[in-house]
């Protein structure tokens, strides 16, 4: 199983919330802190999601440390730099 966490945003209320995303094998749920409820599903029963939200909620504190440490441009360009082929001074090698 792979649990994720997004960077934090801020919604038109002004109140600061991030997503979790739990995903094993073709399954996986998405859920929205700091509120802790269940957004999407696609496979998991209802024992395993109210686990997940049970889990929310009991590491509420942790997630949101997480999510205040994602900075989502730098996970960005890393993704695509790796992709990229790049010279000895660090330039990205476009190829035509």
């Amino acid at each position: 199983m792979h649990l994720l966490v997004s960077g934090l945003s801020v919604g038109k209320d002004g109140k600061k919330t991030a997503y979790v995303r739990l995903e094993d094998g073709e399954s996986f749920a998405e859920g929205r802190i700091p509120d802790c409820v269940i957004i999407r599903n696609g496979g998991f029963d209802e024992t395993q999601l109210s686990k997940l939200t049970v889990y929310m909620h009991d590491h509420l504190d942790e997630l949101m440390e997480q999510a205040k440490g994602v900075n989502p441009l730098k996970a960005l360009m890393q993704t695509s730099q790796k992709t990229r082929p790049t010279g000895a001074d660090g330039r990205i090698i476009i190829k035509e």
